[in-house]
């Protein structure tokens, strides 16, 4: 089932809403057909657009990242043997 962009343009994880540029497209799927930019956008249809981002769920920069690098987190970093 597709996962629809939060329409009130905040992150769906922490609900950050202050800048737009700081929001991205996730595709939580995994099956995307092409990224979300203005180029990418720009040279397809109105529908096209929609029916990739309708796979995508709206995550703010900071949470965009932590979802893609989980291994990455401070806690497990500073939390290992060798500290």
């Amino acid at each position: 089932m597709a996962s629809r962009p939060d329409a009130r343009g905040r992150c769906r994880k922490c609900g950050y809403s202050s800048n737009l540029a700081a929001l991205e497209f996730h595709h939580a799927s995994g099956r995307k057909s092409f990224q979300l930019d203005m180029r990418s956008v720009a040279n397809r249809s109105w529908n096209t657009a929609l029916a990739e981002a309708l796979k995508c769920e709206l995550l703010c920069s900071n949470c965009h990242a932590e979802t893609h690098r989980p291994d990455l987190a401070v806690e497990s970093l500073t939390s290992s043997p060798l500290s």
